[in-house]
C-alpha cells in the first residue's frame, strides 16, 4: 500500500469509501520511511499523523474505533462531554474557537499541493527546452 495508490483513487486515505481500510492505513502510516523528504514534510504539516506514528496506543484506539461502531460511539460521547466541560469553564468558548481556527488552518495547509523536487527526467527536459539542439 502506498501514497500513490491513495492519490490515484483521488480519495483521502482512511476516509469512508476510500481505497484503504483503517487497518491498511495504520500499516501504511507505520511503514513510511521518516527519512523520505516527502514523508517528513507530510508529518510536519500533519502533527496528528506524527502523533499516531509515535503513539501506538492511540493508533490502536483509532483502529478499534474504525472497526467497532460501539467504540466509535463511546469515543464521540467522550468528545462531546469534553466539549461541554470546556464550554462550562470561564474562557472555554474562546479556547474552543481558537482550537477550531487552528484546526481549519491545518486543514487548509493539508489541502495545499506538496512541492516535490524535480526528477532527473524533469531536469533533463527542462535543460533541453532551455538549450534546443
Amino acid at each position: 500500500y502506498d501514497m500513490q495508490r491513495a492519490r490515484a483513487t483521488g480519495r483521502q486515505v482512511g476516509a469512508p469509501g476510500s481505497a484503504m481500510s483503517g487497518v491498511e492505513y495504520a500499516k501504511l502510516l507505520l511503514s513510511l520511511d521518516p527519512n523520505n523528504p516527502e514523508v517528513r514534510q507530510m508529518l510536519a504539516s500533519h502533527p496528528e499523523l506524527k502523533e499516531l506514528r509515535e503513539n501506538p496506543e492511540l493508533l490502536q484506539q483509532m483502529m478499534q474505533a474504525a472497526a467497532n461502531p460501539d467504540v466509535m460511539r463511546s469515543m464521540l460521547d467522550q468528545h462531546d462531554s469534553a466539549i461541554r466541560n470546556l464550554l462550562s469553564q470561564p474562557g472555554g468558548a474562546s479556547a474552543l474557537k481558537r482550537m477550531g481556527k487552528q484546526q481549519r488552518a491545518r486543514a487548509a495547509a493539508a489541502q495545499a499541493p506538496v512541492e516535490h523536487p524535480p526528477t532527473a527526467e524533469e531536469k533533463l527536459l527542462t535543460q533541453r527546452k532551455g538549450n534546443p539542439e
